[in-house]
């Protein structure tokens, strides 16, 4: 208002200098004058209070403080009284803003946190949903309450399932997932890092029955990436079809008899020219428990067609060519053992090829056979279980040096000893027969000093937890002594079977 007021001064001093005469005319110009300043001079200060604030009747002044109070700020109304004043800085009012920024961020943030939300739990419905509350496709997992029913129901990709219906998925899963954390591989020795008989064996001399799959010959050069051993069945003879099988007992039959079963092994072959045709089986054996046939195969036909298996066994799966390569990869077969009173079950490999080739390999390795119908990977149980596992079946004693000690005993005549033998497991039934070297120089009956054995060591009897064993000599025992059987050198060893 300071404009005003200078021109209220300016009317007072140019209108000071007028002085009017009684009836005089003269002057009325000047008059006129006088007053067209005087009009403008309110106009101006009309323009300039429309622009200024304005303050109702009975209010006669503003708390705007001097201009250092005033820097900043900007005008506002006092809440109590109304006044105008310098209230809030241009610093508060960005900060305002800030705080309004992140408040519209917070709630678009709630808003897409409550539809993602939205999105999974669809709410109470009397009828299953198609499409989600925003009309879009439902989501795996989603959830609704069905009202009905009175019960929550969740989206499984398909269909809702309801709590009855996802109890029996979660059942079946957990049957065929018995185990799954440790000795769920029903083989033994899959890996075929156990090799008591440490030999390779020919098509001639190959154990009939062999529990102890490792004994045809271990491989530890063509191996698969991070393995340690393989078995490796060569030809040896030609044009003739060859595999590999293992009886699992019955004992060890639990969970997989009556359910699926699922067969993985690793297999490569030296040359797919003639081995191009390799097949894997799981077989139930119906007959007695436990007596199984050790060669399970009857006939092994023509090229192209399955072995014919002995009488109480039967294929499970419908074997098929599995198409193996020169490189290792991991081979899946799945079936369902439902052969009515099945009491044990087979893995049965094979080469269906009668044109083959002097030499042609086939390896295989981590042979497992699990509950399910998926195969998991294979378990590498420590050396020592699969030992102890192996030792049920077959067990050796080898000697390493001269004067290494099979047992104890006592000499029953001048010529004859007998020594017990402890076993490291006990068997799966009492040993029938001994294995020996088949030299007898191999071994010794030691009282004081050495006697080498005019014979091998025979069998005498034995029980699940040891055997005792008949020695002879040519003479110089006393009978009563005490005694012990050795091994003259690394050859000698003796070995029991409990094999099925």
């Amino acid at each position: 208002m300071a404009d005003a007021n200078a021109f209220f001064d300016w009317i007072g001093t140019t209108l000071s200098g007028f002085r009017f005469i009684a009836r005089d005319t003269a002057r009325s110009d000047d008059v006129n004058d006088a007053l067209d300043y005087v009009s403008a001079g309110f106009t101006a200060v009309e323009t300039k209070t429309d622009a200024a604030i304005k303050l109702p009747d009975g209010e006669t002044a503003a708390t705007l403080g001097n201009a250092v109070a005033r820097a900043g700020k900007v005008l506002g109304f006092n809440a109590a009284t109304g006044a105008v004043e310098a209230t809030i800085t241009a610093d508060e009012i960005s900060n305002a803003q800030t705080y309004a920024t992140n408040a519209a961020a917070s709630e678009a943030a709630a808003a897409a946190s409550y539809d993602s939300f939205d999105d999974r739990y669809l709410g109470a419905k009397a009828v299953e949903p198609g499409v989600d509350n925003d009309g879009n496709a439902l989501l795996l997992g989603a959830l609704y309450f069905n009202s009905v029913a009175g019960e929550m129901r969740v989206y499984d990709g398909a269909a809702w399932l309801s709590p009855t219906s996802l109890d029996a998925t979660l059942t079946a899963i957990a049957n065929e997932s018995i185990g799954a954390f440790s000795h769920r591989n029903k083989i033994i020795n899959g890996a075929f890092g156990v090799a008591q008989r440490g030999t390779s064996f020919t098509s001639a001399t190959t154990p009939a029955n062999s529990n102890d799959i490792v004994d045809v010959t271990q491989e530890t050069t063509t191996i698969p990436t991070n393995g340690q051993f393989a078995i490796a069945l060569d030809v040896e003879t030609i044009n003739k079809k060859f595999g590999i099988a293992q009886i699992i007992e019955r004992k060890d039959c639990v969970g997989l008899i009556g359910g699926n079963v699922t067969l993985s092994f690793k297999a490569k072959v030296s040359a797919t020219t003639k081995l191009d045709n390799v097949k894997a089986a799981i077989v139930a054996w119906s007959g007695t428990a436990d007596t199984v046939t050790s060669d399970i195969v009857s006939a092994w036909e023509i090229e192209g067609t399955d072995p014919t298996l002995i009488a109480n066994a039967t294929y499970e799966n419908t074997p098929a060519n599995l198409s193996v390569t020169t490189s290792y990869a991991t081979y899946t077969v799945t079936a369902a053992v439902d052969t009515a009173s099945a009491a044990n079950i087979i893995v049965f490999i094979w080469s269906d090829v009668t044109d083959t080739t002097l030499g042609d390999f086939l390896y295989i390795t981590d042979v497992q056979l699990e509950p399910g119908s998926v195969a998991t990977p294979f378990e590498h149980r420590p050396y020592g279980t699969e030992l102890a596992l192996c030792q049920r079946y077959y067990y050796r004693a080898s000697a390493a040096a001269l004067g290494d000690k099979f047992g104890a005993g006592m000499a029953t005549t001048t010529v004859n000893a007998s020594a017990m033998v402890m076993f490291k497991q006990p068997m799966r039934i009492p040993p029938t027969a001994l294995e020996t070297s088949g030299t007898a120089t191999d071994y010794d009956i030691f009282v004081s000093a050495p006697t080498v054995c005019s014979a091998v060591p025979t069998f005498n009897s034995a029980t699940k937890d040891s055997a005792a064993v008949t020695c002879a000599v040519a003479s110089g025992l006393t009978a009563g002594n005490g005694a012990y059987l050795r091994g003259q050198n690394a050859s000698a060893y003796l070995a029991w079977s409990a094999e099925l």
